[in-house]
């Protein structure tokens, strides 16, 4: 049979059957001198193998299309410097090593895409430096470490991301109570009075239960800012506060309505118990002292319960008409709707 023009035979090797294995360098040989083509184009266009050829001050005086590929280069890179795309360390490495016999070096490339080991083989031709090298691919060693390290850094962003939560969690509850609350008594204001009062009224249709509410006004407190200034009557219109909420239960929301006006809010009670309750708060408040009023302040009540066809704006004119009859009637007392 004769030779074929494009195989590789026994002959060729040294040798017969199986018990010879080619040789590296020699079948180096034979692709260069019977199809140069073929390794001209593996290498310098198709192959992942990186080809770097570098003259003794680092400039790039060429390379192939690995290395364009492996830092997703926009344009030839030849003609600049290896060290404009080396970490600093792997230029050192670079700079120092002599390129004796394929000398093995691995270098970190910098990339948009992130950084690329590569191991090389250097060797020094007439004045150059020839450069071949592969991407260092990870172990499994190296992915268990780098899936760890990501579950660490995941495992942290998820703590910040429950801290943050909680820190939002705590400054919406401070901007409702904010929003919710009297600046100075610290109870509630008029806008959440009314929007408790409203949910009062609507529990107290459907479930058919009791519902009462409570007007308070400070006599002549305007007597208290003209004699004593507003520090005092501050101070007077937060102990009020205190005694309303200490006289209160859980479910009653005790609200500054505006000025020295106050208004209670008392579901599951009736005319008689809020009558009670105004009358306790009334006794209390007569008996207190302060520093610089030689005088007992008092208040009065105005008390209304909760009919069917009632509204909050009903609702509060009737205490509030009930108020105004215990202030005509001597004031310091306590009148019932």
């Amino acid at each position: 049979m004769g030779r074929s023009g494009t195989g590789i035979h026994k002959e060729d090797i040294g040798g017969s059957g199986s018990e010879k294995v080619l040789d590296g360098e020699r079948t180096a040989d034979l692709l260069i001198e019977r199809h140069p083509g073929v390794l001209k184009k593996f290498l310098g266009t198709f192959s992942d193998v990186v080809i770097l050829i570098l003259d003794e001050e680092g400039r790039i005086h060429g390379c192939n299309r690995g290395f364009v590929r492996l830092l997703d280069l926009d344009s030839d890179p030849t003609g600049g410097r290896i060290g404009d795309f080396l970490l600093p360390e792997s230029l050192e490495a670079l700079t120092v090593s002599r390129g004796d016999a394929g000398e093995k070096v691995r270098l970190n490339f910098q990339s948009p895409s992130g950084i690329h080991s590569i191991t090389f083989r250097i060797f020094n031709e007439g004045g150059e430096r020839i450069l071949f090298g592969e991407k260092i691919m990870p172990t499994n060693t190296d992915l268990i470490l780098k899936i760890t390290e990501l579950n660490n850094e995941m495992a942290g962003m998820t703590r910040d991301l429950h801290r943050k939560n909680r820190e939002l969690e705590k400054a919406n509850v401070f901007i409702t109570n904010m929003m919710n609350t009297d600046y100075l008594t610290g109870v509630a204001n008029r806008r959440f009075c009314m929007e408790a009062l409203n949910r009062a009224i609507s529990a107290a249709r459907r479930h058919e239960m009791v519902l009462a509410i409570v007007m308070a006004d400070l006599d002549h407190f305007k007597r208290v800012n003209d004699n004593y200034g507003h520090d005092t009557g501050d101070e007077v219109l937060k102990c009020f506060a205190n005694v309303l909420r200490s006289c209160s239960r859980l479910e009653d929301v005790v609200a500054r309505f505006g000025g020295e006006e106050f208004v209670i809010v008392q579901p599951h009670n009736d005319r008689i118990g809020s009558a009670a309750y105004a009358e306790r708060v009334r006794h209390i408040f007569q008996e207190m002292c302060f520093e610089k009023i030689p005088d007992h302040l008092t208040a009065s009540f105005g008390v209304a319960q909760f009919e069917k066809g009632d509204t909050s704006d009903s609702l509060i004119k009737k205490a509030d008409d009930a108020l105004y009859r215990a202030k005509s009637q001597g004031r310091n007392r306590v009148v019932t709707a």
